[in-house]
């Protein structure tokens, strides 16, 4: 499985219960507990929160992406697509400033939002069946 340490994450917009009042916030995975379904994220303003991983949204790898562009471009209209276009140039790039900003540019609109991220769960849980040699170990720092 994919080291999660580093990972940029999201607070889902839609987070019925966000008692660290993040909600659509970007932060950093700074420490997992991945059998208790706990992942440490910390922000900018240097706090942190602790989140499960169904509340935390990451950006789809950069091929899932694209190929959901080109499968949607008569669906999309102009802007949308172009906004598409712009998330995928980011993603292309690579750099945490770069991801961070195509982050910034997905939530600025519920339907790229949901286009363009997928929730942490989620991203587990496909890592775990293309991998399962990972075995469920956690990621992360121990304490």
């Amino acid at each position: 499985m994919q080291e999660l340490q580093g990972q940029l994450v999201l607070v889902n917009p839609e987070l019925p219960h966000d008692p660290y009042l993040r909600r659509g916030q970007i932060g950093v995975v700074t420490d997992t507990r991945l059998k208790k379904d706990e992942i440490t994220v910390t922000f900018g303003d240097g706090q942190k929160s602790l989140y499960a991983t169904d509340a935390l949204l990451v950006l789809k790898p950069q091929e899932e992406l694209y190929g959901l562009i080109k499968s949607s471009f008569m669906k999309l209209d102009e802007r949308d697509f172009v906004t598409l276009m712009d998330i995928d140039d980011h993603l292309r790039n690579g750099s945490i400033n770069a991801l961070a900003r195509a982050l910034e540019i997905a939530v600025s609109n519920q339907m790229l939002l949901t286009m363009s991220t997928v929730s942490l769960q989620e991203k587990l849980r496909l890592s775990m069946e293309r991998n399962p040699d990972s075995g469920g170990r956690e990621t992360g720092r121990g304490r």
